[in-house]
């Protein structure tokens, strides 16, 4: 699949953005589903989107 969406994007010129997902669902659960109102994979994709455009995300102990 990853193969296939490469491909795509390459035919069509889209820029591809390599993320790593590790942990994605965790922090979208904690951070942003209840802040946006969104469910745990909503929320993973958010912030896989925000890895993308280059943020970190920091957690401060409780």
């Amino acid at each position: 699949m990853k193969r296939n969406i490469l491909t795509r994007c390459l035919r069509e010129d889209v820029a591809v953005i390599f993320v790593n997902p590790a942990y994605t669902s965790v922090i979208g659960r904690l951070k942003y589903a209840e802040m946006f109102g969104l469910n745990e994979h909503q929320a993973a994709a958010y912030i896989i989107g925000r890895r993308g455009l280059g943020f970190d995300e920091k957690f401060q102990n409780a």
